[in-house]
């Protein structure tokens, strides 16, 4: 019996130096070894949206590209600034490609609006209505966006063969306001 006893008792011993392992060396690393794993797998993810992203790179340039030309476009259609000697210029250019006279203009105060401000141009012109219309066509078909309203023909008269009219028009053209810059600031101050 005693061999027997001898055996329980290091057996004993080897199951109380199993539970004193198990309790003060491997439950503290296990739990170490865990938040380890646990920091790798997010490591791991981060890692892989960031090749996901660095093979995207291309396409994400290729956007901000192209998103960069609409913006240029939308510019060129709604400018930031009035620019009436340019857009004068382009209206007295058009006029003259048309066969039309322009004889006069006014610069009307600008309109203000919440997200951009119009441009008003009185134009007073000569021409025969044929060419009145390739004028009015011709800036329809200019990049920035311009409007032509209250058309009135007036005092037809025969000039060589052909018929001439006054017409008087406003045309207007458009410009963006920044949200930054409110309409109302575009205004000058009141004079004291």
């Amino acid at each position: 019996m005693e061999n027997s006893k001898k055996i329980l008792i290091i057996v004993a011993l080897m199951v109380v130096v199993c539970v004193i392992y198990l309790f003060m060396f491997y439950n503290p690393k296990k739990e170490v070894i865990s938040d380890l794993q646990a920091q790798l797998e997010k490591k791991i993810d981060e890692a892989r949206d960031r090749k996901r992203i660095a093979q995207d790179i291309k396409r994400f340039e290729k956007e901000a590209e192209e998103l960069d030309l609409r913006l240029k476009d939308s510019l060129a259609q709604l400018p930031e600034d009035k620019n009436i000697p340019g857009l004068l210029k382009m209206l007295a250019n058009l006029a003259n490609i048309s066969g039309i006279e322009l004889t006069s203009f006014t610069v009307l105060p600008e309109a203000p609006r919440p997200l951009y401000a119009e441009v008003p141009i009185e134009l007073q012109m000569t021409g025969n209505y044929h060419n009145i219309a390739i004028f009015f066509d011709k800036i329809s078909k200019q990049d920035r966006i311009i409007n032509i309203s209250n058309v009135k023909l007036s005092q037809p008269t025969l000039v060589g063969g052909e018929t001439r009219v006054n017409a008087s028009c406003t045309v207007t053209a458009f410009r963006f306001v920044p949200q930054a810059q409110p309409a109302a600031a575009a205004a000058p101050p009141p004079k004291k």
